[in-house]
């Protein structure tokens, strides 16, 4: 039978989807899943080679301590004892190479600041990071009392203005005030620490000090203090929510990509390109909005262009991976190298390396990303694409191994590297944009795409972007109150 009926349809098993139909699910809806690919997990997926696991991008999570959106998502569905059985916390979240330093970036406020003042003696750390720690705290305190933060109708602003959301008016200014602003403002003009916090923003907000807000540079910078490592891949986390969903009768459809979609008096009908046609009431779209915007046929239609064409040019990354087995204790598994020299078609000054254990031990993959522009590879003459992918691979190495001399003798198996070229083949996604779209002075909040159009919800990093897989889950978490409602 090629039409197949439900109550809600979700299209796409990333974590936004995956999350929302887990939720639906729980509530006894009937919950169709619809994914392009073989596998789960979009962006934040895996891919195997002789049995390792490597992650296909992300490879940190943050949002798992107490009443944060992924700890309340597993507690909600029942699984917090399976996560936290597969995600441990890392007391160092990351370790910054940036000449011939090693700065730790240690989860314990009070350790951080005695880590910076080591290396940066003349700066007064705590005034600074006391005021981001206290953002963060209350900017997160927001996120999870309230499950309309991406207002979409005058119902969401009429529920916001409850009296308990009075404090939030605190954190309004710095919606308006750049991180650079506020580094002026506390008199930090250390050239090498100006440095240190760029990149730290490249890396969690995605963009640099004159254009991030300063609120979402706290949110930004405060990440790595709240890390969690997932066991062999960030992966098993999205199964354990799959897992979660199946067992609430949800179904899952593979190779099953959605090419368009249309409205018959008030139903939604979804075509897949196998030709399998899936009709619904109710649907969450976990497709990022640009490529949403090219198959929607609906009333919203006109809508969805217009912000997807004003947030067109999003993060692109360019990403190298390798197996390799080593003989000593890493002390983190995440480290951020400054790099030395310029990387060809990529515009970031550092790279970010993942370490994911596999089950022998010593043996680890090996994630390594930077930011790029997708036009600048995606423009490239087939030759002239294959020599800047292996040049950009090889300088990439080459910093690697300055700033870890100590994996210089290691050899590196199943040595691969993926361009956005790359990524718009296996995600589907457009232009290969795989960073969501990162809050700008120019882009507040209540300027992005809304994530409801009457019954056709919005789900994923296009959404609700920011903190990485814990904003992901609250935009589903946010569609599915929405759809209650």
């Amino acid at each position: 039978m090629n039409e197949v009926h439900s109550d809600v349809l979700v299209l796409g098993a990333g974590f936004g989807g995956l999350s929302a139909a887990a939720l639906l699910a729980k509530q006894g809806i009937q919950v169709n899943i619809l994914e392009s690919h073989v596998d789960i997990g979009g962006c934040a997926g895996e891919f195997k080679r002789k049995g390792l696991s490597f992650n296909v991008g992300a490879t940190t999570i943050s949002g798992f301590a107490q009443s944060k959106p992924i700890y309340k998502l597993c507690q909600e569905l029942g699984i917090l004892e399976q996560a936290n059985e597969s995600l441990t916390r890392e007391d160092i979240g990351l370790i910054i190479c940036k000449n011939s330093k090693r700065i730790r970036r240690y989860s314990d406020h009070v350790l951080w600041l005695k880590e910076l003042s080591e290396h940066f003696p003349s700066i007064d750390h705590k005034l600074l990071w006391d005021k981001l720690a206290l953002w963060d705290r209350l900017a997160w305190q927001m996120i999870s009392s309230n499950q309309r933060l991406m207002p979409s109708g005058f119902l969401d602003y009429l529920i916001l203005l409850k009296p308990s959301n009075l404090k939030g008016l605190l954190l309004l200014p710095e919606l308006f005030r750049s991180f650079a602003q506020l580094l002026t403002s506390l008199n930090i003009n250390n050239r090498e620490y100006l440095e240190l916090m760029q990149e730290l923003l490249m890396i969690t907000a995605q963009n640099d000090s004159s254009r991030t807000p300063s609120l979402m540079a706290a949110l930004g910078l405060m990440y790595p203090a709240e890390v969690f490592y997932c066991k062999g891949s960030i992966n098993s986390l999205a199964h354990l929510i799959l897992d979660s969903a199946l067992s609430n009768q949800a179904s899952i459809h593979y190779k099953h990509k959605v090419v368009n979609i249309t409205q018959e008096q008030n139903i939604y009908k979804v075509t897949c390109s196998n030709q399998k046609v899936f009709f619904a009431k109710k649907v969450i779209s976990n497709i990022p909005i640009w490529n949403l915007s090219k198959i929607a046929n609906c009333d919203f239609s006109r809508q969805m262009n217009k912000f997807s064409s004003r947030f067109e040019n999003a993060p692109a990354a360019f990403v190298v991976n390798f197996s390799v087995k080593i003989d000593f204790v890493l002390e983190s598994h995440f480290y951020q190298i400054h790099v030395k020299q310029a990387i060809p078609q990529c515009y970031s000054s550092s790279i970010f390396v993942s370490f994911s254990e596999q089950k022998e031990p010593g043996s680890y993959t090996v994630t390594i990303s930077t930011h790029c522009h997708a036009d600048d590879w995606l423009e490239l003459k087939e030759d002239d694409y294959k020599q800047a992918k292996l040049q950009t691979q090889s300088i990439i190495l080459e910093e690697l191994h300055l700033a870890m001399p100590e994996l210089v003798n290691y050899p590196k198996e199943f040595l691969m590297s993926a361009t956005p070229k790359s990524y718009e083949f296996f995600t589907s996604r457009f232009k290969g944009q795989v960073g969501g779209i990162p809050y700008d002075l120019s882009n507040p909040p209540w300027t992005l795409c809304p994530n409801r159009f009457d019954d056709f919800y919005l789900v994923g990093d296009t959404t609700f972007p920011g903190q990485g897989i814990a904003s992901v889950v609250y935009s589903a978490m946010s569609a599915v109150a929405k759809l209650n409602a």
